[in-house]
């Protein structure tokens, strides 16, 4: 929502805040009050990071269930090495979920 500058001198509230986002790098801008009326712009910046966040994440467990079930094969035929590297992937993975599920 763009607001003309007879519009801006008009309302003596109209203010903005600037919020630093560490994930994307840049800051998200509000509008604190427009003519009384709370509004908010550039929520969107936010709703894509954390989306991109979701992504990636869930791209990461896909990676580490691929892995998983590879060294789940070498680990039949009782190569000892493998069977840590699975163990410890298996592990990365829980905690992969465990980070999904907690942003949901």
């Amino acid at each position: 929502m763009m607001f003309s500058r007879k519009e801006k001198q008009k309302n003596l509230h109209f203010r903005y805040s600037r919020k630093y986002n560490p994930s994307s790098g840049r800051y998200n801008r509000e509008v604190l009050k427009y003519k009384g009326k709370q509004l908010e712009r550039w929520k969107i910046v936010t709703l894509v990071t954390r989306d991109y966040a979701l992504r990636a994440a869930s791209q990461q467990e896909e990676r580490l269930q691929h892995k998983v079930k590879a060294l789940q094969k070498a680990s039949k035929i009782k190569d000892l090495e493998a069977q840590v590297q699975a163990k410890q992937a298996s592990e990365e993975l829980n905690e992969t979920q465990k980070l999904l599920f907690d942003k949901d």
